[in-house]
């Protein structure tokens, strides 16, 4: 049987941890490194669309922005998501988690509901590993 060791700094954050024999990383920090992905998307289309505004070429301007408007949804329709469904199992995960919604708090006051499971989620992490 191989023990492999974890030091407090990896577990903290984020970092694949042993459980019994298979390895895990929290679920939110791999849903926030995907929303880093689609977010990129999102700016490289945003970029894209402030490139053709001068070119004048009206059908290319079109299609770019909705190429951004469709990576902008995504990124939405994403983050609801993660925030509604994703919960985090690990210190580092709900330390993510809650940082994410109160940024997004700070933006969007309308997303009480899936800000709300995001928080209880995190929070129930917090406390299971504050009685241990």
């Amino acid at each position: 049987m191989t023990i492999i060791k974890h030091s407090r700094r990896a577990i903290v954050a984020g970092l694949p941890v042993a459980a019994g024999s298979a390895i895990v990383a929290d679920p939110v920090i791999a849903a926030m490194a995907e929303r880093e992905r689609l977010e990129a998307i999102h700016i490289t289309a945003v970029n894209t669309t402030d490139s053709l505004v001068f070119c004048g070429d009206e059908s290319a301007i079109e299609a770019a922005e909705q190429a951004q408007s469709a990576a902008c949804k995504t990124v939405c329709d994403f983050e609801r998501k993660m925030k509604a469904t994703i919960a985090p199992t690990t210190p580092a995960g709900a330390i993510a988690l809650l940082r994410f919604v109160a940024d997004d708090m700070d933006l969007f006051a309308d997303q009480e509901i899936e800000n709300r499971a995001a928080i209880l989620s995190a929070i129930a992490v917090l406390e299971r590993g504050a009685s241990s």
